[in-house]
C-alpha cells in the first residue's frame, strides 16, 4: 500500500487490520521429518534413519494435538 493510499484511509477513518499469524502445523515442521542418525551400537548406527514413531507421538501429545492412550 503506497503512502498516499495510506493517508487517504486514515483521513477516512478506516483501521488498518493485520491479519492473525498462524503457525506452521507441527507435523510439517522439519524437525519432525528430519533424518536423525541411528542409535549407536545398532545397524543404523551413523547413518541417517527417520524419527521414530514413538517420538512424533509424544511430541503431539505434548502439544495435546492427540489424545494420550
Amino acid at each position: 500500500m503506497s503512502t498516499a493510499a495510506r493517508k487517504a484511509r486514515k483521513r477516512a477513518g478506516i483501521k488498518f487490520e493485520h491479519t492473525a499469524k498462524v503457525g506452521t502445523p507441527l507435523q510439517d515442521r522439519a524437525w519432525f521429518n528430519e533424518l536423525v542418525l541411528g542409535v549407536k551400537g545398532t545397524r543404523y548406527a551413523g547413518s541417517p534413519v527417520p524419527r521414530s514413531w514413538n517420538k512424533k507421538l509424544r511430541a503431539l501429545q505434548a502439544r495435546d494435538l492427540t489424545p494420550a492412550e
